[in-house]
This record gives C-alpha cells, structure tokens and sequence, in this order.
C-alpha cells in the first residue's frame, strides 16, 4: 500500500537515491556517476519548502517539493521510481501540495513529454522553453559591452531582487545559493549605473557538469540592457578562467540569438509551465529555484 508524509532529514539519502534512479534510469549508466555525494538542494527545501515522500513499506518510491514564496508556489522536484510509474503517485503528490493553494502554480519541466502533461493537469500551462547554453567556442564571444563586478552590498542586491521578483529570495540566496554552492553575486554597470545583477554557481551540483561554472540567474532591470548583461556575465565567467560555462535563457529573451551567434551552443531545454506568468522573461533568465 502507497502511503505519503512529510519527508524529513531522515530521508535525504533515499530521496537523493530516488532522484538518481528516476533521473539516469540505465543502471550502466548511473553506475559510471562519479560520486559526488548528495545533492544539496534535498535538505533546502526540507527546510525551506514542502517535501511529501510517497513509500510503500517503509522504503522511499518517489517525492515531490514546492517552494512557495510571497504568492508563487514553485514545484522544484517530482520523481517516481520507473517501476511506480503511471500509478497515480505523482499526480496524489501534486495534488496534497496545491489542494489548497489559490496561488501561482508554476515549475520546469524537463524533456519527457509526460512531465507536461502531469503539469497540465494540475493546472499549470506550457508558456515557453527554457535553453541551456554552454560555451563551445570561447574566441568567438567577442568584447563585453557591460561591466561586470562582484557584488559590493548583498542587501541591496537582495532588495533589487526583491523589487523584480515581488517576493522575498534572500533565504534561497543566503541558505542555498551562497552556503551550498559557493554561489558569487554579480553587478552589471554601464558607466556608473547599475543595470542588471547575476548570480553564478562556483560548485553547482551535477554528476554530469563536475567542474564547471553555472549562471544561475541574470536579471535585468530594463529591456535596453537585456541581452548584452547575459552575454557580459558568460564573458566574465570565461574571462574568469572558467573553462565549461553554462547559462539558462528563456527563447523570447533577446539573449538567445546573440549568444548563439556568439559561438554558444544549446545542450538541453525546458519548459516552463505556469498558471500565470508575473515576471517578463525578456529580461530575466530564472534560476532554477525562480
């Protein structure tokens, strides 16, 4: 018999156990994973959202999260064990975390067109597709046409996240972000104005992208400077030292051709699915935690 609870510290290695076998379900496959120990992201929204885990005698078959900030509620994981699959799980799990929720409901669902659809259902609706990009020909980026800098007052980029977003990120920033990933918050100028910030992920977790920089996050404050703070933060980074650089942009962002043009290559796609869009993707290329 399938039952659901509220997951706890407790399940974090099974949940990550889980997550694994859904996510690379070729046992050659994952077994060829370097090992890199536990996603940190599982105790994130353990403590920082709503995780329910479904089981069947006592062992973990699948999970779901959702983080809910100001009037948003953000599904971050749904994962069914293969075997569990087409039972009903996923769809019991989204439904005891926005039963009750009157809210944006919005995620982003990865390649499997099942994953739409279990979207769709619980109300959500496929807005546009979200590309990632990494650098496969750095000689080709060009010069930057922004200035960007580490960031020199985390309040105020806080406050000017807070001022686009509508809600309140910083325990995000501050307790995932920053703490678990060595996350480092940037500021984008021409001249002396501040137009954009990003946030870049120094030890973003993946057992596939070991090494590698991840821009979690740029926003800017205008359509005027949309494009070139994107492609100035991927410069910075290169400039860095960094020799892999992913960034993830959104197709109506008028980034995309630019970088594409500038030698970047699409690797992978999401989509994002939401019951009402509040923030403009033209200007914003969200993080993977919104």
């Amino acid at each position: 018999m399938i039952q659901y609870r509220t997951a706890t510290a407790a399940d974090i290695l099974a949940i990550h156990e889980c997550w694994l076998a859904t996510d690379y379900p070729d046992d050659a496959q994952r077994a060829a994973l370097p090992l890199v120990g536990v996603a940190p992201w599982f105790a994130h929204l353990i403590a920082h959202g709503t995780m329910l885990v479904a089981t069947v005698d006592d062992q973990v078959i699948g999970f779901a999260a959702t983080i809910t900030r100001g009037t948003v509620r953000f599904l971050a994981e749904c994962f069914i064990l293969p075997a569990y699959q087409s039972q009903g799980i996923s769809r019991e799990l989204l439904r005891q975390l926005y039963d009750d929720w009157t809210g944006v409901r919005c995620t982003l669902a990865a390649g499997d067109r099942r994953a739409v659809s279990r979207y769709v259902r619980a109300g959500m609706t496929p807005r546009w597709t979200r590309y990632i990009l990494s650098v496969s020909h750095p000689e080709n980026l060009g010069t930057a046409a922004l200035h960007v800098q580490p960031c020199t007052n985390i309040t105020n980029w806080l406050v000017n996240d807070r001022r686009v977003m509508g809600y309140d990120r910083s325990v995000d920033v501050r307790e995932y972000f920053l703490a678990k990933t060595d996350a480092q918050l940037l500021e984008v100028y021409t001249g002396g104005d501040l137009v954009a910030q990003a946030i870049v992920e120094r030890a973003h977790y993946s057992p596939t992208r070991i090494g590698a920089l991840n821009i979690a996050g740029v926003m800017a404050f205008g359509p005027t400077h949309a494009a070139n703070a994107v492609h100035s933060v991927v410069h910075w980074a290169v400039r860095a030292g960094w020799a892999t650089v992913y960034v993830h942009v959104p197709g109506a962002h008028p980034a995309l051709p630019l970088l594409l043009d500038r030698g970047m290559e699409i690797v992978d796609s999401e989509t994002f699915c939401a019951s009402k869009e509040w923030f403009d993707p033209t200007v914003y290329t969200p993080t993977g935690m919104l």
